[in-house]
């Protein structure tokens, strides 16, 4: 599905520094962000999100912003009613993983992961944050087989930060980014697929 041309170990340190301090939190715990008492009492499902003072969450995160780029598919359910999301622990060429999901105020993740320490981070929320920001800090938004796909600080195909593919639910959005070169947009999206099919099939079907 890919071409490898091997990564240097500054873009593997790099990788590995970003996706800890993105992705700490209780590894053990399967479940949908912390509500607050609020929320709890409201019966949202808003996960409970405190900005810090100087951060501006984008407006409409209970809705999806398409910004004239609607979905290539029929958004589906992505949170099964137990609210834990099981993740596939494999999706293609090697890589493995999503076995231990970390916890987010604004969403759980994971990470995949293979031979030659390529890394993936995939996340799925219950709200349209990272969907409705994109426009922010990602440049070259364009389809990849129906999947909405751009790059974070990238110059080059050799010189690059991330690449992001997204897929909304009814419920929420699924997002997989990619940290080395090696990984093309098409394979993103590929295996951001996989992921989003198994999470729709366990909301579906949970048992």
């Amino acid at each position: 599905m890919r071409k490898r041309h091997g990564i240097t170990a500054m873009v593997a340190t790099a990788a590995a520094l970003t996706l800890l301090a993105g992705c700490a939190s209780d590894a053990s715990y399967q479940a949908r962000p912390p509500q607050s008492q609020q929320e709890q009492q409201d019966g949202a499902s808003m996960p409970n999100r405190e900005p810090a003072p100087a951060e501006s969450a984008p407006d409409g995160e209970t809705t999806p912003d398409h910004m004239g780029m609607p979905p290539q598919y029929e958004p589906q359910p992505l949170w099964p009613a137990s609210g834990v999301v099981a993740f596939p622990h494999e999706i293609g060429d090697g890589f493995t993983g999503g076995t231990d999901i970390n916890v987010n105020s604004f969403f759980v993740s994971s990470v995949y992961t293979d031979d030659n320490y390529n890394l993936l981070s995939v996340r799925v929320a219950d709200n349209f944050y990272g969907y409705n920001g994109r426009d922010y800090g990602y440049s070259n938004l364009h389809y990849v087989d129906g999947v909405l796909c751009g790059g974070n600080g990238g110059s080059s195909g050799t010189e690059i930060y991330s690449r992001t593919c997204w897929i909304i639910g009814t419920d929420g959005e699924t997002w997989m980014t990619s940290y080395s070169a090696d990984i093309s947009y098409e394979d993103l999206s590929g295996y951001l697929q996989v992921v989003h099919e198994s999470l729709v099939a366990n909301a579906a079907d949970p048992s």
